[in-house]
């Protein structure tokens, strides 16, 4: 589960805004990774809405070409979130859905509360109680720029033969088609690596 961020500049800062997510927007001074601060801000949106009872609005902005950034809802957080929605698209209290699965009431609520750890058991219960399964898929991971800085970093410190493997790899190129972050590097000298990036460019082959 993702939700885009529009990015854009206001004077030095990088602002991200969430068109899914009404009120929910950060900023990131210079030297700080917006993707990390969005991360934060989403977080924190979602869990105020789940303890508040709320349905917060489900993810379908597209990037469109627009500058933006990609955050991943946290596991924990999109169950519940999936959860809240179906319950309330099928017109059930937490009461009535907790007749359906056989379970209490307070064990809906829990469920569908951000602190809350429920086993795989109550999840296919409930799951099956709303005509739904729960599937699991273990995806690549996204990266922020600190994390993907530091994986190129590690990879290009030893020699420049590393920078060629990354290149046949398409680690970097990879990242950059997907969405992981917002920059591609293909193949520099270790030395620009970190310059590059901190500025967010698009750096061709050397």
């Amino acid at each position: 589960m993702e939700y885009i961020a529009l990015t854009t500049k206001e004077g030095k800062n990088t602002l991200a805004v969430f068109p899914d997510a009404p009120g929910c927007q950060t900023f990131a001074e210079p030297g700080e990774d917006i993707q990390t601060a969005a991360e934060e801000a989403l977080e924190g949106w979602i869990e105020a809405y789940l303890i508040d009872q709320g349905v917060p609005p489900r993810p379908v902005a597209k990037a469109k070409g627009r500058p933006c950034i990609v955050v991943h809802v946290p596991i924990r957080l999109a169950v519940k979130l999936e959860i809240r929605w179906r319950r309330t698209e099928a017109g059930l209290t937490q009461g009535a859905l907790a007749k359906l699965a056989g379970v209490s009431q307070q064990q809906i609520a829990k469920l569908e509360h951000p602190d809350a750890n429920p086993t795989i058991d109550t999840l296919e219960r409930v799951g099956a109680a709303l005509g739904s399964q729960v599937n699991v898929a273990l995806t690549p991971a996204r990266m922020s720029v600190k994390a993907a800085l530091h994986m190129i970093e590690l990879a290009t410190a030893k020699s420049d033969a590393s920078v060629e493997l990354l290149e046949a790899e398409g680690f970097a190129e990879s990242m950059y088609k997907k969405g992981y972050v917002n920059f591609a590097v293909f193949k520099v000298p270790p030395a620009k690596i970190k310059d590059a990036i901190r500025e967010g460019d698009t750096i061709a082959f050397v």
